[in-house]
């Protein structure tokens, strides 16, 4: 908890900038222990030892990203190409019920779709504990947790 007047900096330049009344001050406090900070779960030395160990994970993740999306794109090709044949052979309007075109290509789509999706997600809550963990330590980030993780 900060003392009274001072308050976490607007500008997130410190831990904590004076506030006088009417404007906020040149005057922040030096990154000291509870300044600022939550007493809410873990230390930010320790949050900052288990990213270390998850970013080597979260390397190889974005090292595969790109490579889900190329497959993700050829099957969407393939799916196109079994829709543009369907309707050049008049498949659809024969009278018989026709076998749905591209189907095991759009189960394939459909399971990228949902990995991409999913790394995604694992990508955005790693930028976002990152950075908090980055500002707990009282290290500099261009923007807020929330913008960092928003900006994937």
């Amino acid at each position: 908890m900060n003392p009274p007047g001072w308050y976490p900096d607007p500008w997130n330049q410190a831990p904590a900038r004076w506030w006088d009344g009417t404007t906020w001050t040149a005057a922040v406090a030096s990154p000291t222990p509870g300044w600022g900070a939550s007493s809410v779960g873990p230390p930010p030395a320790a949050r900052a030892a288990s990213e270390a160990k998850l970013a080597r994970y979260l390397r190889v993740v974005m090292a595969i990203y790109p490579i889900f999306v190329l497959f993700l794109m050829v099957s969407i090709v393939f799916i196109v190409r079994a829709f543009r044949d369907a309707i050049d052979n008049d498949t659809f309007g024969s009278g018989a019920t026709p076998a749905f075109p591209g189907g095991g290509w759009i189960a394939v789509t459909q399971l990228l779709n949902l990995v991409s999706i999913a790394l995604l997600v694992l990508r955005m809550a790693w930028m976002y504990f990152a950075v908090d963990t980055a500002r707990r330590l009282g290290l500099p980030s261009r923007r807020d947790a929330g913008l960092a993780c928003a900006a994937w």
